[in-house]
């Protein structure tokens, strides 16, 4: 029982550490846009790791349609490569419906790449 205990405590230690890096650095990232129109906004993600990260990739939970389907698109830049103890911007390009509804669309972004991943709150302000 105790060896179980012990594995279990590393495991978790692990994968404590192992998550930290990656890390976006912002825990919440703001953009307003106005309908049918582009705006453009960064983060920033850091290596705290002792190797290379690279291959991230971009997911959401925001909702980008209104009630009659007019849309919000997203496209995220490509942070390539961070060195260990770097860092990159990644740029988040929000394009507009002109009839989308004037709202907040909120959720989070997560950056991963392999088992590593963070992740930051997102708010789109339609005005």
């Amino acid at each position: 029982m105790k060896l179980l205990y012990l594995l279990t405590a590393l495991l978790l230690t692990i994968s404590a550490v192992s998550a930290l890096d990656l890390d976006v650095v912002e825990s919440t990232v703001n953009v307003t846009v106005e309908p049918g129109e582009v705006a453009t906004v960064q983060f920033q993600i850091k290596n705290n790791g002792a190797s290379s990260i690279s291959g991230i990739t971009f997911n959401h939970t925001l909702s980008l349609s209104d009630n009659d389907d007019d849309s919000i698109r997203l496209s995220f830049s490509d942070p390539v490569t961070i060195s260990a103890g770097s860092s990159a911007n990644v740029t988040i390009t929000v394009d507009t419906d002109e009839l989308i509804d004037i709202n907040t669309y909120s959720g989070k972004v997560t950056a991963k790449s392999g088992t590593l991943e963070d992740s930051f709150d997102f708010d789109i302000n339609i005005e």
